[in-house]
């Protein structure tokens, strides 16, 4: 995954950030497609985290590191997950 924390989700700043590395803001000027889903979360500090799975054929090796300090590259343990389509 790639992860942006954020004090404001209704910014999207961490969504723009993930724009960004996908369309190749990285260390190896690499453009990849935007995946879904984008995980949003909150710690207990009030630090909100948008985080972006990377596409399924891509290994974490593979993935470049993020030029903007504000991203991290994050390693997600292999699981079982289900999501829900709104429609």
């Amino acid at each position: 995954m790639i992860e942006a924390s954020d004090r404001d989700l209704k910014s999207y700043q961490g969504f723009r950030l993930a724009f960004d590395f996908f369309q190749g803001e990285n260390q190896n000027h690499q453009k990849s497609s935007m995946t879904a889903p984008v995980v949003n979360s909150m710690n207990n500090d009030g630090i909100q985290t948008t985080a972006f799975v990377m596409p399924p054929k891509m290994k974490y090796d593979d993935v470049p590191f993020p030029i903007n300090q504000m991203l991290k590259k994050v390693l997600v343990p292999e699981r079982v997950s289900a999501a829900y389509r709104f429609f």
